[in-house]
């Protein structure tokens, strides 16, 4: 073989040799890219379960990261915040305070009944989550105006309790 022909297998063993270290490089950083947006899912993912544990609505940003991420609690998530809804209608429509709390009251008093979701927590952790997202609805219904400007008692009772009392 020539120099030059030497010099031709050299450059191109050199040629493939880099090819090849940049295809490893960017092999490494893909995976590295990957095991990062993994990890950034798995915080979105507990921060989102927190926020749902804790009694507060999520957004629907937030209910899409469990849709994808953890379908199991997604569902289970659905129920109770159409549970966290029909309480805050029936809150609207109450007509008095007192009215309000035995709806609160009722509602809470029915989580007994929750499911069993061992994925995710099991039944405890689904009553848990139930509960504190009515009591959530609850405390967020009170510090309204619309709350506010309810009577404590019904007119009726209201009249009643004061002829009572002033006999």
């Amino acid at each position: 073989m020539t120099v030059q022909g030497e010099r031709g297998a050299t450059n191109k063993e050199s040629f493939l040799k880099t090819i090849k270290d940049a295809d490893q490089k960017r092999q490494s950083v893909s995976e590295a890219m990957r095991r990062a947006k993994e990890e950034e899912s798995k915080k979105r993912l507990s921060s989102v379960t927190y926020k749902l544990k804790t009694g507060k609505k999520l957004t629907f940003e937030e209910m899409e990261i469990l849709r994808v991420h953890a379908p199991e609690l997604y569902r289970e998530a659905l129920m109770i915040m159409r549970r966290r809804e029909e309480l805050e209608r029936r809150m609207k429509d109450a007509k008095t305070k007192r009215e309000v709390e035995v709806i609160r009251a009722s509602a809470i008093a029915t989580v007994s009944g929750g499911r069993s979701s061992p994925k995710d927590g099991g039944e405890a952790d689904i009553k848990l989550i139930t509960a504190n997202q009515l009591t959530d609805a609850y405390r967020e219904y009170t510090k309204t105006a619309h709350y506010k400007n309810k009577p404590n008692f019904s007119s009726v009772r209201k009249d009643e309790f004061e002829e009572n009392s002033a006999e």
